[in-house]
């Protein structure tokens, strides 16, 4: 190899590797990569940075292992016996072969990994930044299976009672000591028998772990619906020294102390929405490291007692957002400067005294909130309270009754679902997103929104009764997302007129809709078109695709009038979604291959069961696709139609069925801020 540039054999070689990596992991032969990459390391560590593992197959391979017998009915086993379940852990040292690896996710190896497990990983993967378990334990010990014998104890004639009941009273089980002598058991000796799953500990070999080392690369850490016990959790808060964002979604934690080594922690995510409702304690140290180095905290769900106490001490504490469990008192002012208060019944006045020792508020946001007894001029409060406010989000926020909403700083305003606005008079020149979402605000009071407000970006009129909160587009020059989704009395004639004001229009989101077509002209600079559930025919969507060329996005799902459709002019279109569509396989492929554009296409939920062709069609046809997803589509999920689809297409992203680990459903709610 040494006559060779290693920088091209990995280019070259990279990808053959990786697709045995998986068949081996496919096989549970894991074992045999160590050996067929022994040559190979260099072309390893170039080629591989960011690898996610998924394993499916967890519960049906415990029900599967509660029966011994269940694939050789004549197989005896010793009893009693221990067989320890390793194959995973084969896989994990395979895994540490890819040293480059800077980003890996791992999920649904439930109760099969372990801390020792992680521990190998992080201690390994030298280059490792970034930790994703999902669907896992943390616990100590190697997973294993027990088979013993059952015995029962006869009662004494003094415990024993004669009567209707005596005939349901359990006998006392007795396991038999651990020094008892094996002896064969056979499918006939199946009811005097015990199958178990039980931890065993690791008492040799290189995941064997006396004490957990400090760990220096590792910066993210996110860990969803993990089994991790608090001794666990305190080790490994104890021992990663440079984490700089941690997230814990939906684990099994009952009580715990909020508390690092590291003085770099800025995010922390603890979200409890889905699992247990723990408490939280905060150490009060002065070396508590939080106090400098957090920057963004969201809590959903956890109890506090001392946050009140705790927060104002953080001096650099930015971003705070929480959810059911919101303390009020705080001890001191804040340093936050964007806001979220989430779900609950709450007093006016405990915003009132939140608001008072936020003075560095820019955005704040009251979501699903209820106030109990309607309160007058409370947007109007708000704004006077924190002058410097330029971002304000109210969204279900029952109770709220105000006559006027009138700014001079606000740059955002989001007053979406609030029920007793009718006659609201909204006044901010300086905004440039404008969202109005299901409200019952009088369509004069929509229009004089829209017209005080003339550097509107993106508009949101979603839920409405009507389209006249728009009176005249005049303002709308420099418009380049609106939102008229789910508002039924649309008119074609209306939004076309709308539309002809909007020059730097790029996103108009139609979805359930009565709109059909003849609302385009030519020239339009739309990049993003959603008519999800629209009535539109199809001569109306050929003639409306000719008039926005530059589409890069269209969702035409659910449109139950389209069944022939031609979108060869749409040259730069990447994604497309036809999901429970009517139109016949021959249409989808013809409209497909016509776009070599396209990257992403969607195709959930299609009832169609002729949907099969010849795998040289598919490779024709989807010469091109990098994300393909099928959910819940019978016919493009069988067993014949995934293996030519992943077979020849080694770059395509298949999503055969809906998400199932809880990593792949929780929002990142550091996305815009990291």
């Amino acid at each position: 190899m040494s006559s060779f540039d290693s920088k091209k054999l990995g280019n070259l070689h990279g990808p053959v590797l990786f697709e045995i990596f998986k068949f081996l992991h496919s096989k549970h032969l894991l074992g045999s990569i160590v050996l067929v990459c022994s040559e190979w390391r260099q072309i390893v560590v170039e080629c591989v940075l960011n690898l996610e593992i998924k394993e499916y197959n967890f519960k049906t391979f415990l029900q599967k292992e509660l029966n011994p017998f269940s694939e050789d009915p004549k197989a005896s086993f010793p009893c009693p016996h221990l067989q320890s379940y390793d194959h995973v852990e084969r896989f994990v040292q395979s895994t540490c072969l890819f040293q480059n690896l800077n980003d890996l996710t791992l999920a649904g190896h439930g109760d099969l990994f372990s801390f020792e497990l992680f521990g190998y990983l992080v201690r390994q993967l030298q280059e490792l930044n970034k930790l994703t378990l999902s669907d896992v334990c943390l616990y100590n010990g190697r997973y294993s299976r027990r088979i013993r014998t059952k015995t029962t104890t006869v009662e004494s004639a003094s415990e024993s009672k004669k009567g209707f009941f005596a005939m349901f009273r359990k006998k006392k089980e007795v396991v038999p000591p651990a020094g008892a002598v094996a002896k064969n058991i056979t499918k006939d000796d199946q009811r005097d028998i015990v199958v178990e799953f039980v931890r065993s500990d690791i008492e040799d070999g290189p995941l064997k772990m006396k004490s957990m080392k400090s760990v220096n690369n590792l910066f993210k850490l996110h860990l969803f619906k993990v089994n991790l016990g608090l001794e666990n959790y305190e080790n490994m808060m104890k021992h990663l020294v440079n984490l700089k964002e941690l997230r814990i979604v939906d684990c099994y934690l009952e009580k715990f102390s909020l508390q690092t080594s590291s003085k770099q922690l800025s995010h922390i995510e603890l979200n409890f929405s889905n699992s247990n409702f723990p408490t939280m304690a905060i150490s009060e140290s002065s070396q508590n490291y939080l106090y400098e180095s957090l920057v963004y905290l969201v809590l959903n769900n956890v109890e506090c007692p001392t946050l009140t106490e705790f927060l104002p001490k953080c001096n650099n504490l930015k971003y705070f957002v929480g959810r059911k469990h919101f303390p009020f008192n705080m001890k001191g002012n804040l340093s936050i400067e964007h806001l979220t208060i989430d779900s609950g019944n709450i007093l006016l006045s405990n915003i009132d005294t939140l608001l008072k020792h936020s003075p560095q508020l820019k955005s704040f946001e009251m979501l699903n909130i209820s106030f109990g007894d309607s309160h007058a001029g409370f947007i109007t409060h708000v704004l006077e309270t924190i002058p410097t406010l330029t971002r304000l989000t109210m969204r279900n926020v029952k109770g709220i009754q105000d006559t006027s909403i009138l700014s001079q700083q606000l740059k955002h305003l989001e007053i979406s679902s609030l029920e007793m606005l009718p006659e609201c008079k909204i006044e901010c020149p300086s905004v440039n997103t404008l969202i109005l979402n299901s409200t019952n605000l009088l369509d004069s009071s929509k229009a004089f929104a829209v017209m005080k407000s003339r550097e509107i970006r993106e508009l949101g009129l979603s839920m409405l009764s009507s389209s006249e909160g728009i009176a005249s587009a005049t303002a709308l020059g420099n418009l380049i997302k609106l939102d008229f989704s789910y508002n039924r009395k649309l008119n074609a004639e209306r939004l076309r007129e709308i539309i002809s004001f909007t020059p730097k229009l790029e996103f108009l989101n139609l979805k359930m809709t009565g709109i059909g077509g003849g609302f385009l002209t030519h020239g339009s600079k739309l990049k993003t078109l959603l008519l999800s559930g629209s009535s539109i025919s199809n001569n109306q969507l050929n003639d409306l695709v000719k008039c926005c060329l530059d589409l890069k996005r269209l969702d035409i799902d659910c449109c139950e009038y389209l069944t022939e459709i031609d979108l060869s002019c749409l040259q730069k279109l990447n994604s497309l979604d036809l999901s429970e569509t009517t139109m016949k396989l021959g249409t989808l492929l013809t409209c497909i291959e016509a776009v070599p554009s396209l990257r992403c296409l969607y195709l959930r939920w299609i009832t169609d069961q002729k949907m099969a062709c010849s795998k040289e069609i598919l490779m024709n046809k989807f010469r091109n696709l990098l994300f393909l997803d099928v959910t819940g589509s019978p016919s493009l999920t069988k067993s014949d139609f995934l293996e030519n689809i992943t077979k020849d297409f080694k770059d395509l992203v298949l999503v055969p069925k809906t998400q199932i680990f809880r990593y792949e459903t929780a929002i990142n709610p550091f996305i815009n801020y990291c």
